[in-house]
């Protein structure tokens, strides 16, 4: 993970987004999608310094991961109960479901069938219903 990746809190290489701007960091460098659709190298010192000093404001764009259809109804169900933000806790065996977006002291918790949220990355909040999209059981 380069220096930039570490301060910004974006793995490498991710898509994200500050204020409507589609992003990407490669080897310490960071590139934005321009007017033409194509990947420049972000040349504005303040916009860095912004994404720096207002990190709340980045949003990771979720990688769809190739679910099982166990996976799917799993989701479907945390949805269904009202519980649709997941995060894994930092043991990796602890999966928190929330009703609104973590951080709130509204959630449940279990380990029992972690395995089945493997798809998950330690610390990182997932809105579950980006993951399944229109996808058919």
């Amino acid at each position: 993970m380069s220096r930039l990746s570490e301060v910004l809190n974006v793995p490498e290489g991710q898509e994200f987004e500050y204020e409507g701007n589609k992003l990407k960091i490669i080897i310490n460098k960071i590139f934005i999608i321009n007017g033409r659709g194509d990947w420049c190298e972000l040349a504005s010192a303040r916009f860095l310094m912004d994404m720096i000093a207002s990190p709340e404001k980045i949003r990771i764009t979720p990688t769809k991961p190739k679910l099982s259809k166990q996976q799917i109804t799993a989701i479907k169900g945390r949805i269904a109960e009202g519980t649709p933000w997941a995060v894994k806790d930092i043991s990796g065996e602890e999966i928190a479901f929330y009703s609104s977006t973590p951080c709130s002291e509204d959630y449940y918790a279990t380990s029992m069938n972690a395995k089945m949220y493997d798809f998950l990355k330690v610390g990182q909040a997932v809105y579950l219903p980006d993951l399944i999209g229109d996808e058919e059981e």
